[in-house]
């Protein structure tokens, strides 16, 4: 092999690892695009969840609150038949 086709060899190389270099750092990017993406969308998610998780804790309590006065109510409706 002459040193003409060595260099030739050596050329196509370089070229061919430009080329995958190029093509690894392009997919790099898209790759850490759509990560980041995804890491917001995420987060946006999480204050979602956790927002309707303080009104559901906020109407559990309602609710509670609310079956404490039905029995009380109801309490005092037996106490005012047993009056009649």
């Amino acid at each position: 092999m002459s040193s003409q086709e060595i260099l030739s060899l050596i050329e196509q190389f370089e070229t061919a690892f430009d080329t995958y270099w190029q093509i690894l750092q392009k997919n790099n990017e898209e790759v850490l695009s759509q990560l980041r993406s995804t890491w917001r969308s995420m987060q946006a998610e999480q204050k979602e969840n956790e927002i309707l998780k303080e009104k559901i804790s906020a109407q559990n309590s309602e609710l509670t609150e609310l079956r404490t006065k039905s029995e009380e109510m109801d309490t005092t409706i037996e106490g005012l038949k047993e009056k009649k």
